[in-house]
Order: C-alpha cells, then sequence, then structure tokens
C-alpha cells in the first residue's frame, strides 16, 4: 500500500528513530536555509570549499545588486546633467564645456559599471521572486544524500515558469513533503520522478481552476499507487498508513500552502505509482483574483497614453517622463508591476509602449512582459534594464526590446521613432 501522508515535515511530528526518520528530519530542514545539511555528510576540506563557494556566491549577488543600483543612480544623474545641457541657450561657453566634461566622467562610470558586471556575467544572479525549479534542485540535492540509496531521483526541468506566491520556505517544504511521501511509498527502492512546467489554463481548461498561468509540479513514483478508497482522505490532517510511525501531516500540510494561494493539488496514478500534481498560480494572477473578490475593479479611462514607465526608482522614473515628453508623448507611470497592470487593464489598447524596468520590487520584469503579452491589443514592452546581458538571457514575447541603463535622450528618440516607428499621439481637443 502506496504510503500517503507518510512524510513527517508537517507539524507534531512524533516519529521515532530509524535510519529513514533521521533522515526525514534532516530533509525536513530543507525548508529552512542551506546551512541545514548535516556536517557529518562533509569532511573538513569540502566544508571549507563549499563555504568559499558560498563567499564567492554572495560577492556575486552583491555586484549585481550594486551595479543595477549603480546605474540607476548613474541614469538620473547622466539625465539631468544632459536635459540641462539641453537648455543652456545663451549661457557662458565655459558651462557648456563643463557639462561636457560631466558628461564624459559619467561615460566612464557607466564604463566602470559594465565592468561591475562582468563579475557576474557567466551566470545571470539577477535577483527573482521564488523559483520552483529552484526549490526542487535543492530538494534533490539533499534527499540524494540522505534518503536510501535504493532511491533514484529523475528531475525534468521545464522553462519559463511563472514565479508563484509562495515564500521560499513554503515552496521548498512542499516539495520535500511530496518526495518524501513517495519515497516512503518505496521500502525496496524505486524512482521519484520530479517534473514541472508551465501552463497557461483557458477558462473551463480545469475544473475548480480559474484561468491564466500556473507553474506546475508533478511528483511521481513506482510504487503501489494510492487506492481509489484512500484518494479523498490522503489529505486529511493526521490520516496515515503507518499508524504511530508518521505523523500524517505532511501532505495536510502540501495542500494547505497550496490552497492559499488559489493553487491546487491532485493525487492520481496506478497499480504502477502514484502520481501528485500541484497547480501553483503566477504572482500576478494572484493579484487578479485578489481585486476581484475585493471588487476592485477599475474604471475604464478614454483617453490614449503613448508610453507607461514602470520602474521603482522615482528618479528613473522622472528623468524618462522628462525624455519622453521633449518629444511630445504622452505619459503615464507605475511603481510596481501591480500598478502597471491596473493601469493597462484601465485602457485596453490605449497603451502604445511599455517602458519595463528589468526587477521590480513585486514581481520579475520578464515575467510581467509575458502577462502584457497576452491582453488583447497588447502594447509594445521596452524591457529596461541595468544589465543587459541578464535581459537578453531570458525567454521574453517576441518582438521586446531592451534598452541599456543609463541611457540618452538620444537613445530614447531613436528607440521610439526610428526603431519602432512610433510618433507621438495628437493631443485631443
Amino acid at each position: 500500500m502506496h504510503r500517503p501522508g507518510a512524510n513527517d515535515s508537517g507539524p507534531n511530528d512524533e516519529s521515532g528513530g530509524g535510519d529513514a526518520d533521521q533522515a526525514r528530519n534532516e530533509a525536513s530542514a530543507a525548508s529552512g536555509d542551506e546551512a541545514s545539511v548535516p556536517d557529518r555528510l562533509l569532511d573538513p576540506r569540502t566544508q571549507a570549499q563549499v563555504l568559499r563557494a558560498h563567499k564567492l556566491e554572495s560577492v556575486g549577488q552583491l555586484a549585481a545588486g550594486v551595479a543595477h543600483d549603480f546605474n540607476n543612480i548613474l541614469g538620473v544623474i547622466l539625465g539631468y546633467v544632459e536635459l540641462a545641457r539641453m537648455n543652456m541657450e545663451g549661457v557662458d561657453a565655459k558651462v557648456h564645456r563643463h557639462l561636457d566634461l560631466a558628461l564624459s566622467t559619467l561615460g566612464r562610470a557607466r564604463a566602470l559599471a559594465d565592468r561591475l558586471l562582468d563579475f557576474t556575467r557567466e551566470e545571470d544572479r539577477a535577483a527573482d521572486l521564488c523559483d520552483l525549479n529552484e526549490a526542487v534542485q535543492e530538494v534533490r540535492e539533499l534527499l540524494a544524500e540522505t534518503l536510501d540509496r535504493r532511491i533514484k531521483f529523475e528531475v525534468n526541468l521545464g522553462g519559463n515558469l511563472p514565479p508563484p506566491p509562495l515564500d521560499a520556505d513554503s515552496l521548498r517544504q512542499v516539495v520535500t513533503n511530496l518526495c518524501l511521501n513517495a519515497a516512503d511509498a518505496m521500502p525496496e527502492g524505486g524512482r521519484v520522478i520530479v517534473d514541472t512546467f508551465r501552463r497557461e489554463v483557458q477558462p473551463g481548461g480545469l475544473p475548480e481552476l480559474p484561468p491564466g498561468i500556473y507553474s506546475g509540479l508533478r511528483v511521481r513514483d513506482t510504487g503501489p499507487g494510492v487506492p481509489l478508497d484512500q484518494r479523498e482522505r490522503v489529505f486529511q490532517p493526521y490520516y496515515t498508513s503507518r499508524p504511530g510511525k508518521h505523523s500524517g501531516m505532511g501532505l495536510w500540510v502540501v495542500r494547505g500552502l497550496v490552497e492559499k494561494y488559489d493553487g491546487r493539488i491532485d493525487v492520481g496514478g496506478d497499480e504502477h505509482g502514484a502520481v501528485f500534481t500541484v497547480w501553483l498560480p503566477s504572482e500576478l494572477h494572484v493579484w487578479e483574483r485578489n481585486a476581484e473578490v475585493n471588487g476592485e475593479a477599475v474604471e475604464t479611462a478614454e483617453d490614449s497614453i503613448d508610453v507607461l514607465i514602470v520602474d521603482d526608482e522615482p528618479g528613473v522614473r522622472d528623468i524618462t517622463r522628462a525624455f519622453l515628453e521633449m518629444d511630445g508623448y504622452r505619459v503615464l507611470e507605475a511603481e510596481t508591476g501591480r500598478d502597471a497592470l491596473v493601469t493597462l487593464r484601465a485602457r485596453p489598447g490605449g497603451v502604445r509602449v511599455v517602458f519595463l524596468d528589468h526587477l521590480l520590487p513585486d514581481i520579475q520584469g520578464s515575467e510581467l512582459a509575458w502577462q502584457i503579452d497576452r491582453m488583447d491589443s497588447a502594447p509594445q514592452v521596452v524591457m529596461v534594464t541595468g544589465m543587459p546581458d541578464a535581459a537578453s538571457g531570458q525567454e521574453l514575447p517576441a518582438g521586446t526590446r531592451v534598452l541599456a541603463k543609463p541611457f540618452l535622450h538620444a537613445d530614447v528618440t531613436k528607440l521610439l521613432r526610428d526603431d519602432l516607428g512610433i510618433e507621438p499621439v495628437e493631443a485631443r481637443v
């Protein structure tokens, strides 16, 4: 019999000793940080190597973050110096020369930021939201070291997964509990197959799931499967096929975490193994659904807008707006991905171009770009980033342009008028 609910990553676990339980306790720590890997698994030399690797990784992350922030600040300064230079008619030639020198020096600073980014270009270290693939890989590495060697893990990772709304610890706990449950079904050994995938659910496509973009997690095993008469019970608290051995809370915890964010978990399979499938909505889909539930419908606006600027840095928004308005474009601003979505929904077909920051505080720019691309009469998306290599390496909707920070007025004009052929909309009388 399959052992539904057999893992002990849930609360109130009072299982006894034994190698399997010790492995489970170690694996349960996967829902915490990477330091939870037991020291006994690593010899002193390996520990030192791991420590150095973590330090280098931290330095790389710091370098990428500093370069991104530095390019934001640099872009604001560069923009205002250029604006001052463009409005210097009748001013002494020395002032012009001083501003020219300032622009030249800022160009050197931009080159310095590029060299700083060189440190991280072999591996994209952009600050992402929670990553399902990363959670699967972390759990796999830990369980491969702690579980019975007769249990083999196979992982198939899908691409372009939208960030789920769960935090990293909760996401690891979901993966850990499902994998431990699968391993418990095979005391003599077997295979645990973990797949991740991206799926767009159309209206009526899947029962009980609102339409939207989902990250999928499927965990299969080669055990005896879950009998049909138990499939409705496996997610109940304290239910277990091994009374006295396990708390029966693992799958109940998984279902609670998944359904908290409008996700879904199903159990299937046959006598050759059980299949647990989790559907996790994208962060942006949760926003949309919450807005509907809370009655936050946005009234449709009548006016047309040339460009929507989406950036959490006020100075970047200000200088971009100044450049655009100098050329006669109508502009709106949004600080977050959610604000951008609300604005676009209020003006269906009424926004022509979106200047989208690569790293937003609430969602990755690439995921928001895909959400925009699926809208009716979708606007042109321009990904604006201080890390152009990172943005170019991501899978983006066809036709997406990349504008590197810091940029000059001429860069914006060339992109819109020469490259995209977009002229300002005439102001309505």
